[in-house]
């Protein structure tokens, strides 16, 4: 297995949003593989029903920040809010609560704004970075060719160890500061405006999408362990291709060797297609009755 190691030009600023932007897309991968809200708008804080109060404070809210800080920061203060609103919950606080947060947290000046985005940047990587090397190492004895897989590996394999990060990140606000100060966008936005936005809008989008979705630690945990299992049974799914003979009990592939039935198949295709002197579609283009018998032979279906 290779190991990356990070190289000087990681630290100058426009590789690091590069670094960055690669570690928010493996977050959003791990974090819910499975889930999507790309067809969904987003709610309006009236739909809300766990918080019956949330209607009236939005709205008061948002009349108040706005003579705060200016018609300018209109649109971003009515977007922030509402995005705030529809992930709150009753035990993230109440109408008090919910006030004193958006009152704290809203970046009104662009210096405040660049601020928060280089933090969470910076740390962003730091964590998920981390969390991919813990993760890659938990499945090594899975992933590589090392020895047996004994079930407590399997264990390890199918441990996600970002699966609560989202849910603390809720817990404790820090996706809520995400959501009051960066926009939500969905697929249909993000590919008719998307050509036009810059590296850095588009690092602010995939921020905001890392908190799309309010999914709870244990059913990431159980996504993880379902994706695990799956995994291991397609690593343990071989052909024994020595045991495949053509029409004239010709075997066509050497002693031993076996393949997963989807990519090492697929690959071992490909490479013979690809070697037209000595692969086997060169044989079989050549004319010589080649076909795909299986040998009934003991073992041959090993």
């Amino acid at each position: 297995m290779r190991r990356c190691t990070k190289s000087a030009s990681a630290y100058v600023p426009e590789a690091r949003m590069g670094l960055f932007l690669r570690a928010l897309l493996c977050a959003s991968l791990f974090a819910a593989p499975t889930f999507s809200r790309e067809n969904a708008t987003l709610s309006a804080a009236t739909d809300n029903q766990s918080v019956p109060w949330m209607k009236g404070t939005t709205e008061q809210l948002g009349k108040e920040l706005i003579a705060r800080f200016g018609e300018g920061q209109r649109a971003r203060i009515e977007r922030g809010l509402r995005q705030v609103a529809e992930f709150w919950r009753a035990e993230d606080g109440d109408a008090a609560a919910f006030e004193d947060f958006a009152r704290s947290n809203f970046a009104d000046d662009q210096a405040t704004l660049d601020s928060m985005f280089d933090r969470y940047q910076r740390l962003l990587e730091k964590l998920y970075g981390h969390m991919h090397e813990i993760h890659r190492e938990f499945r090594q004895q899975a992933d590589l060719d090392a020895g047996p897989v004994l079930p407590f590996d399997e264990l390890f394999a199918g441990y996600e160890p970002s699966a609560h990060v989202a849910d603390d990140f809720f817990n404790n606000k820090l996706a809520f500061v995400v959501l009051l100060n960066f926009p939500l966008t969905t697929l249909q936005e993000r590919l008719a405006q998307g050509p036009n936005w810059s590296r850095r809008q588009w690092a602010e989008v995939r921020l905001a999408q890392m908190f799309s979705k309010r999914i709870p630690a244990a059913a990431n945990l159980e996504m993880a362990r379902a994706a695990s299992q799956a995994e291991s049974y397609i690593s343990q799914y071989n052909i024994w291709m020595f045991h495949l003979i053509d029409s004239n009990g010709q075997r066509l592939f050497p002693p031993k060797l076996r393949l997963l039935s989807h990519w090492n198949l697929r690959d071992e295709i490909k490479a013979d297609y690809a070697d037209a002197q000595h692969g086997q579609t060169a044989r079989y283009s050549a004319g010589d009755g080649a076909h795909n018998h299986t040998d009934d032979s003991p073992g041959g279906h090993q």
